[in-house]
């Protein structure tokens, strides 16, 4: 379709464009930011766990159990 078409489209059925509009925004956010959330979320959460574990230091269990029960 040409823009002209799209345009006039949208203006003889304005229900219908943003029907499909609303459709369009339904599947794209079901199926490719869902996953793409995800992603991100792990990403970052494994940034995280990163730089804690550096900042930290590594803590052997027995320090672990020191630092939880005293």
């Amino acid at each position: 379709m040409r823009t002209e078409q799209l345009v006039d489209l949208v203006r003889e059925r304005p229900m219908l464009a943003l029907a499909a509009a609303g459709a369009f925004g339904i599947v794209l956010g079901g199926l490719v930011f869902s996953r793409l959330g995800r992603l991100l979320f792990i990403a970052a959460a494994g940034y995280v766990a990163n730089e804690l574990w550096h900042r930290e230091g590594r803590l052997g269990i027995d320090n672990v159990i020191e630092r939880l029960s005293g």
